[in-house]
C-alpha cells in the first residue's frame, strides 16, 4: 500500500460523509503494521463524527503535535467545545488559527486589503453613481437566483433543502461571478458597460454555470456564495430581477463559528485567522450589504437560521413562494438530500448530514468572555437584526 495515498483518499472518503468508507480505509492504515503518523488524527474524525468526543479528545491528543498541528487543535477544540468546555476549545481554536497564520507572512495585509476592498466599493455605490448606469436589455425571462450571507450563517444547510426541489439547480461557490468581474475589471467601470456587453457577461455567467449544472438555463439556477453579498452591484447590472435570499443569523454567533473553522487562509479567508479580523471583516460586509440594499432596487427575501432550525417548515415556505416554487415536503429532508450530494466543497460538509437541530443557537453566550473584545463592533448589527446581545 502506498500510505500517503491511502491517507489522500481517507481524507476524500470523510469529506464526501461516507463514514463507512472512511472507516474501512483506516481500518487498513491500522493493519499495516507500521506506523501512520497522521492514524490517531483520521481516528479522532471517526470518533467525533459518530459523536464519541471523549474518545476523539483523546485520539487527537495522542498524536504528536508535529504531524498536523493545526488539524489537532481543530480536533481538540471541536471536541471540548462538545464536551462544554468552551475556555478550553477557545484555546484550541487560538492555536488552530496560530499555525495557519505561519503559512504564510501575507495573511495580515491580505485580510486588511480584502476589507478595503470591500470599504472602496461602499464608497462608490451612490444613487448618483447608479442613476449613471447605461440602460440595458430587459431582465430575462428566468434570472438566477442569489443565496449569500456571511459565512457560518446557514447558506450551506439552506442550499441543501432547496436542493431537495426537482425545479432548482444550485450551484455551490463556483467562480461564475468571479469570472464577470474579471471581465469587467474595475468597479468604477460598471456604468459605463453597454448593452451589447452585459448581454455577451450574461452569456459567459450562464455558460460557466452549465459546467457545474447542465439545466442551468432550464431550472431555477441558485448560485450559492456566501460573500456575494458584496457583489451586489454587479449582480443587479446583469441581473435586475434576480430573487436574492440573505441568510441572516446572530452577528455572534457567525463570527464565533468563522474563528472555530478551519479556512484557506488566503484572501477574505485570511480574515478569520483573528477573532478581531473575523469582527472587523463581518462589520464591512455588512455595511457593504445594507448600502446596497438601500441604494440598489434589490429583490431580496432574509431567511432566518434560528427560525430555519426551529420551524424549517414555516421558514421555507414563504422562500418557496418567492422564488416562485411550488411547495413541496421533500424541501424538508436536507439528510436525504445531502447524501445524493457527491461532494460538499465547504467546511459545512459534515453538519448537513444531520438532523435540522439547534444545538449552534445562542453558542456565542458560552464564550461571552472570550467575545468580550469583538461586542462593540457586533452589538450593533445585533440589535439591528432584532437579536438580543
Amino acid at each position: 500500500y502506498n500510505v500517503d495515498a491511502l491517507v489522500a483518499l481517507a481524507e476524500a472518503v470523510e469529506q464526501r460523509n461516507d463514514l463507512e468508507g472512511f472507516e474501512a480505509i483506516l481500518a487498513d492504515l491500522a493493519a499495516l503494521g507500521r506506523p501512520v503518523e497522521k492514524l490517531p488524527l483520521l481516528q479522532a474524525r471517526l470518533a467525533y463524527r459518530r459523536g464519541d468526543f471523549e474518545h476523539a479528545l483523546a485520539l487527537a491528543r495522542s498524536a504528536s503535535p508535529s504531524t498536523d498541528a493545526g488539524t489537532r487543535a481543530q480536533i481538540v477544540g471541536q471536541c471540548l467545545d462538545r464536551l462544554g468546555d468552551s475556555h478550553g476549545a477557545f484555546d484550541a481554536f487560538v492555536e488552530m488559527n496560530l499555525e495557519d497564520r505561519r503559512s504564510g507572512s501575507s495573511v495580515a495585509l491580505a485580510a486588511e486589503q480584502s476589507r478595503e476592498s470591500l470599504a472602496a466599493a461602499r464608497r462608490l455605490l451612490s444613487s448618483d453613481w447608479v442613476a449613471s448606469w447605461r440602460p440595458v436589455d430587459p431582465p430575462l425571462d428566468r434570472e438566477p437566483a442569489f443565496l449569500v450571507g456571511f459565512p457560518r450563517s446557514g447558506t450551506t444547510l439552506l442550499d441543501t433543502l432547496l436542493m431537495g426541489h426537482p425545479d432548482t439547480a444550485v450551484v455551490e461557490e463556483e467562480p461564475m461571478l468571479a469570472l464577470v468581474g474579471e471581465e469587467i475589471g474595475a468597479l468604477s467601470r460598471i456604468p459605463s458597460l453597454e448593452a451589447t456587453k452585459v448581454g455577451d457577461l450574461r452569456s459567459l455567467y450562464f455558460t460557466e454555470a452549465e459546467k457545474y449544472a447542465a439545466d442551468a438555463r432550464t431550472r431555477l439556477l441558485i448560485d450559492k456564495n456566501p460573500l456575494a453579498m458584496g457583489n451586489m452591484a454587479i449582480i443587479h447590472r446583469l441581473f435586475p430581477a434576480a430573487p436574492i435570499i440573505f441568510m441572516e443569523r446572530h452577528p455572534c454567533d457567525v463570527v464565533l463559528s468563522c474563528f472555530m473553522t478551519r479556512f484557506q487562509p488566503t484572501g477574505f479567508g485570511a480574515n478569520f485567522l483573528t477573532l478581531q479580523d473575523t469582527a472587523y471583516l463581518y462589520d464591512a460586509e455588512m455595511k457593504l450589504w445594507t448600502r446596497s440594499a438601500e441604494i440598489l432596487p434589490l429583490k431580496s427575501h432574509t431567511v432566518q437560521y434560528e427560525r430555519l432550525v426551529e420551524d424549517p417548515e414555516a421558514e421555507l415556505r414563504p422562500l418557496a413562494q418567492f422564488l416562485g416554487l411550488e411547495w413541496m415536503a421533500d424541501l424538508l429532508d436536507n439528510r436525504a438530500t445531502a447524501r445524493k450530494r457527491a461532494f460538499i466543497k465547504t467546511p459545512s460538509y459534515s453538519q448537513v448530514t444531520e438532523p435540522v437541530n439547534a444545538k449552534a443557537v445562542r453558542r456565542w453566550t458560552r464564550y461571552r468572555d472570550e467575545l468580550e473584545p469583538v461586542l462593540s463592533i457586533l452589538a450593533p448589527w445585533a440589535r439591528r437584526m432584532g437579536y438580543e446581545i
